[in-house]
């Protein structure tokens, strides 16, 4: 599919919203129709919202694409760490990670985070934003985290901001 499709279909899922806002449910007389004709009223608006949970899952894996790959592989590529784009915004690009404790290592995990001064953390468990803002920072300082305890998976994204 064309980029230009995809404005199309923005135009059109624009204009799905603005008519259900200012038609929908406030523009039918509900108390006029027949318990069939509601009953399928019902039926199309449940099957047009389960279309659109599928639009929204579609849409969601090409902005993942597009904000994890496409993106920072095209700024990479240009040596690029922020870019302004007309009409759009600022793109940027944003370095993360993804940690969990591995497997059967939690006793391991937790007693290294208390060995390393940071028990503060382990309550009855870890919880996963904080470990992975500390992992990120130990990271970042060049400090050793022990591989055999955590999951770490570093990535890029993109990040557009509207300027």
């Amino acid at each position: 599919m064309r980029v230009e499709q995809y404005r199309e279909i923005q135009e059109q899922l624009s204009g799905v919203v603005k008519d259900l806002e200012t038609a929908g449910i406030k523009g039918l007389k509900l108390d006029e129709l027949s318990l069939a004709e509601l009953g399928k009223y019902f039926g199309d608006i449940k099957a047009l919202a389960d279309k659109a949970k599928g639009v929204s899952t579609a849409l969601a894996k090409e902005y993942d694409f597009l904000r994890f790959t496409a993106v920072p592989d095209k700024m990479q590529e240009a040596g690029l760490e922020q870019a302004k784009i007309e009409n759009v915004g600022r793109l940027q690009l944003d370095d993360d990670i993804r940690a969990s404790i591995v497997g059967d290592s939690k006793e391991d995990a937790f007693q290294w985070l208390d060995d390393t001064g940071h028990g503060d953390l382990v309550q009855p468990g870890v919880h996963a934003g904080s470990l992975k803002a500390l992992l990120r920072t130990m990271m970042k300082e060049g400090e050793e985290i022990p591989e055999e305890l955590f999951n770490i998976s570093a990535f890029t994204r993109a990040k557009l901001v509207r300027t």
